[in-house]
């Protein structure tokens, strides 16, 4: 591959992506880990798009870079990129002008392919990190309830109007009142150390421990909603991919229910493991002596 590969245009897109990569790659691990919130992984897709951002606009300077890097990467890659010894071709624009097209080398390298690449990331980032900025708006009274800080009530109005069968005005009054119990909790058993920052999970534990239910009915549904919120939409692409190893002879044959439940199988490997199947075989016997 090297020996193919001899011109520094060919490396170059390895270098240059490698750190976006690594960067996507750790944030993706996080959003699929269990446990994880929404306004977490807001934060994470905000990150990333702010770093696409900074990319772009800086990527003039940073070619330099990956050319040095793309040369260290093998002996074999030339100095020169491999389009220039290319003719010039001459274009005529939308205004119906002619100009000599003078895009070679690096400054080709970076227009046509670097630039498209962290425009494709950054209206991606964008798309997704607008709908997870439109829940996070919703819910952002819960942290500010946890950290004892001064929460927006046109946050919890938001929450309101979404979610009118569940909840109603009377939320306003339960996290002032919610508030206040987390203060006097803190200051009057400082001995059992209760951390100033509190999680969803810890705060809805609260809850059941101390039988505050009934107390706190809206906020507690609130927290419910907020931590079963699914952050993820990668679960058609695993199946997708978990599908060639169910495929068999017999497939052409399968009906689509059968085909789903051994994906499902598939998926869920460790839990199928698990299951005792001897009362299932056991009531087959039994069916099958009484025919």
């Amino acid at each position: 591959m090297f020996l193919k590969a001899r011109s520094r245009g060919d490396f170059a897109p390895s270098t240059d992506l490698e750190e976006v990569i690594e960067r996507f790659k750790k944030t993706s691990k996080k959003l699929q880990t269990p446990g994880s919130d929404v306004i977490e992984i807001y934060l994470m897709l905000t990150y990333l798009l702010s770093f696409a951002k900074e990319l772009r606009e800086n990527s003039a300077n940073r070619i330099a870079y990956y050319e040095s890097v793309a040369k260290g990467l093998c002996e074999y890659i030339t100095l020169n990129y491999s389009d220039v010894s290319n003719c010039i071709v001459t274009k005529k624009f939308a205004d119906r002008t002619h100009d000599k097209a003078s895009l070679k080398g690096a400054e080709k390298f970076r227009i046509e392919v670097l630039n498209q690449v962290y425009d494709c990331l950054i209206i991606q980032l964008s798309n997704r990190t607008d709908l997870y900025e439109q829940i996070v708006k919703r819910f952002k009274f819960l942290s500010k309830l946890m950290n004892n800080s001064e929460f927006d009530e046109n946050s919890i109005k938001l929450i309101i109007s979404h979610y009118k069968d569940d909840i109603d005005r009377k939320l306003i009054n339960e996290c002032y009142q919610f508030k206040g119990y987390l203060h006097l909790r803190k200051s009057r058993n400082a001995e059992e150390n209760t951390p100033s920052k509190m999680q969803c999970t810890e705060v809805l534990q609260l809850i059941y421990e101390q039988q505050l239910i009934e107390v706190s009915p809206y906020i507690t549904t609130a927290h419910k909603l907020f931590l079963t919120m699914p952050i993820t939409s990668c679960e058609a692409e695993r199946s997708s991919s978990k599908l060639s190893f169910v495929k068999n002879k017999f497939q052409s044959t399968m009906t689509e229910e059968h085909l789903n439940s051994l994906c499902i199988l598939s998926l869920e490997n460790d839990i199928a493991r698990k299951l005792s199947h001897d009362k299932t075989v056991a009531t087959k016997n039994r069916k099958k002596n009484i025919l």
